[in-house]
């Protein structure tokens, strides 16, 4: 048994994080990188 509450919280929560995507992630990292002028090193293979 869960409080209605929390519950409702859970769906809330849900909701907003559903439609963060892998792509808005890749976004996100991509601004802070400009941001803090950092630039990612790729080792040669």
């Amino acid at each position: 048994m869960v409080e209605p509450e929390l519950f409702q919280e859970l769906l809330e929560w849900k909701n907003q994080h559903h439609k963060y995507s892998l792509a808005n992630a890749f976004a996100e990292l991509r601004q802070i990188c400009v941001e803090e002028d950092y630039t990612l090193e790729i080792p040669a293979r």
